[in-house]
C-alpha cells in the first residue's frame, strides 16, 4: 500500500514536471516570436513618417477604405508610418504648411499631387532639409493646372508615364478588339507622338490593324456604331449617358466600385497608388536635378468579376507588368 502511495506521488511529480517543462517551452517559444514583433513594430513607428497632403473631395471618389489600405501598403513597403494629412479642399498654403508641421516635426518626405505644388514650395521654402515630392501629369503646363516648377525649385517634380500607360492601353484594347469594330480614344489633352505611337504599336501587337479614333472630349459625339472598345483618357459624359454595353478602359484613380459595369480597365495615377515609387525615387535616385521629370507608369487594374473570357483574365494581369520605352 505504501509503494503504491509512493508510486502515485511519483507519478504526479512526474506530470506536474511535465507540465512546467512543458509551460516553460511554450512560454520561451511565445517570448522568441513576441519580443522580434515588439523590436520591428517598434522600430516601425519610431522611423521618421511619410506624409501624403490629402482633400476630403479626393478622400470620397478615391474611396476611403481604398485609401486606408493603399496607405497600409505603403507603410509596410516603406517600413515606416505613412500619414494621410488631409485638409480642406480649397486651403491656402499656410494651413497646408501648418498641417504638415502639425502632422510630423521631421517627416521622411512629403508626397503630393500637383494642385498643392504652391503650397509645397511655402513648406519646401520653409523647411529646406524636408524632400517634398510633387506627381504631375505631363512635362508640360496643362490648363488649369500648377506650372512645372523652374529649375531652382526645390520641389522634385515627378510625371506620369502616359507612354507606358498608352502602350498597356492599346494592349488590353486590341484584345476586347479581337481585330475588328472602331477604338476610340477620347482625350482632354491631345496626346504626345509618343503616346500614339506606343497606342498603335500595342494595338498591331494584338492584331488590330486599323487606327484608333482621337476625340476631345470638349467636343459632342454621338457615333457609336461598331465601337469595340472606348479608352476614356478624358471625359465623356455622352458616353455614359447613352448606357452603351462596350468595354472601357479608365484613366482615372477613382474608386473602381463607383464606375460602371462596363468599365473593364483602370489605369490609376493617384498619388496615393504612387507613393511608394515616389518615394524611392526622392531617397534613392541621386540629386534634385535629376530627379526632376521622372516618370511612373500608373498602376493598371483590371476587374475580374465584369470579364467572363478566363483567358482575357491572364492576359490583362500579363500586360499589367508590360513596360514601354521610347527610342
Amino acid at each position: 500500500m505504501v509503494n503504491d502511495d509512493a508510486r502515485k506521488r511519483l507519478t504526479t511529480l512526474k506530470t506536474e514536471s511535465k507540465k512546467k517543462r512543458s509551460f516553460l517551452r511554450k512560454l520561451l517559444c511565445a517570448a522568441l516570436i513576441i519580443t522580434p514583433v515588439i523590436f520591428f513594430a517598434g522600430l516601425f513607428y519610431l522611423r521618421d513618417p511619410v506624409l501624403v497632403v490629402n482633400d476630403a473631395f479626393f478622400s470620397a471618389l478615391y474611396g476611403p477604405k481604398r485609401l486606408l489600405f493603399s496607405r497600409i501598403d505603403a507603410s509596410l513597403r516603406l517600413f515606416r508610418p505613412v500619414k494621410a494629412v488631409t485638409i480642406a479642399e480649397n486651403a491656402g498654403a499656410d494651413i497646408v504648411v501648418l498641417a504638415l508641421e502639425d502632422a510630423s516635426p521631421r517627416p521622411f518626405c512629403v508626397i503630393a499631387p500637383n494642385r498643392y505644388a504652391g503650397s509645397l514650395r511655402r513648406y519646401a521654402e520653409k523647411h529646406p532639409e524636408i524632400d517634398a515630392g510633387i506627381l504631375g501629369d505631363e512635362d508640360r503646363q496643362l490648363p488649369g493646372r500648377a506650372p512645372v516648377p523652374p529649375s531652382d525649385s526645390s520641389l522634385l517634380w515627378f510625371s506620369v508615364d502616359r507612354n507606358a500607360d498608352y502602350y498597356r492601353a492599346g494592349l488590353a484594347a486590341g484584345l476586347f478588339a479581337q481585330g475588328e469594330g472602331r477604338i476610340l480614344v477620347f482625350y482632354n489633352t491631345f496626346p504626345l507622338s509618343g503616346q500614339q505611337e506606343a497606342l498603335r504599336l500595342a494595338l498591331r501587337e494584338q492584331g488590330y490593324q486599323g487606327e484608333p479614333e482621337m476625340i476631345s472630349s470638349r467636343i459632342e459625339y454621338s457615333s457609336f456604331d461598331d465601337v469595340s472598345c472606348v479608352i476614356l483618357a478624358g471625359h465623356a459624359p455622352e458616353f455614359f449617358n447613352r448606357n452603351l454595353n462596350i468595354p472601357v478602359i479608365l484613366f482615372s484613380w477613382i474608386d473602381p466600385a463607383k464606375t460602371s459595369r462596363n468599365t473593364r480597365v483602370i489605369f490609376d495615377d493617384s498619388h496615393w497608388t504612387l507613393t511608394v515609387p515616389m518615394v524611392l525615387g526622392i531617397k534613392k535616385s541621386g540629386p534634385l536635378a535629376e530627379l526632376r521629370g521622372r516618370s511612373i507608369p500608373s498602376k493598371m487594374k483590371f476587374m475580374p468579376e465584369r470579364i467572363e473570357n478566363k483567358g482575357f483574365k491572364k492576359l490583362l494581369k500579363s500586360f499589367a507588368k508590360r513596360t514601354w520605352q521610347t527610342g
